[in-house]
């Protein structure tokens, strides 16, 4: 790749710097998003038979460099990885916010209604849904612009 061109300082700055501690949404058709295309996906809890798909409008979140949940194009299934299971309940928190923000601007409102092939009441990141401004009603757990004082959407 882009190695070749580089200098050798710019190699070692770059190796100095490591993976960023903080969530990052990535659209699943990211080049920076390898899994699906380059790598495979790691283990997820999902047991339905249909995994993570590497599709427009699909959303990854990426914590220290490991995938650590994936939403669907449609918002309506919701993947956990290997790496995001046993995380602290802060870390858990800031990578569902990440993802509810990023999806959120691309596709407006959105309904969870799976979590690993369940509801997401019933989850392990039932919580940290609801601590990131999830709303649980009938079909799962709907995800909506934060609201300003006022009423008005904020901008």
């Amino acid at each position: 790749g882009g190695l070749q061109f580089a200098t050798a300082s710019s190699i070692d700055r770059l190796r100095a710097t490591g993976f960023r501690d903080e969530p990052v949404a990535l659209a699943a058709t990211d080049p920076a998003a390898l899994w699906g295309a380059v790598l495979p996906w790691p283990p997820c809890a999902e047991s339905t038979g249909v995994g993570p798909r590497r599709e427009v409008g699909a959303t990854v979140v990426v914590v220290r460099g490991e995938p650590w949940f994936h939403l669907s194009a449609s918002g309506k299934a919701m993947t956990t990885f290997s790496p995001a299971v046993g995380a602290d309940r802060a870390a858990l928190g800031a990578a569902v916010e990440s993802l509810a923000a990023s999806h959120h601007l691309a596709c407006g409102a959105f309904t969870i209604e799976r979590v690993d092939g369940v509801s997401p009441g019933r989850s392990e990141l039932a919580g940290a849904l609801k601590a990131a401004g999830f709303a649980v009603d009938l079909r799962g757990v709907t995800y909506e612009r934060p609201r300003s004082r006022a009423g008005a959407p904020a901008e």
